[in-house]
């Protein structure tokens, strides 16, 4: 079992909120994800590529856990 942990998402075809641009200026990228950056993510870890990853919580919140 594996988790993904996101961090800001912007929504798809229109502006994000005020809440999520300024939860995008916490992250070391200084933006939010799109939501096929979080897709591409879980992708992977449904595909075969994953298959010796397990029990991982994987961050992909531009870097925001990492500052």
């Amino acid at each position: 079992i594996n988790t993904v942990a996101p961090g800001p998402v912007a929504p798809t075809g229109r502006e994000p909120s005020d809440v999520i641009s300024y939860l995008a200026t916490t992250t070391a990228m200084k933006r939010a994800a799109s939501a096929d950056e979080i897709a591409e993510v879980v992708t992977f870890l449904a595909s075969s590529r994953a298959s010796y990853v397990t029990g991982a919580l994987i961050p992909v919140d531009g870097g925001r856990t990492a500052i």
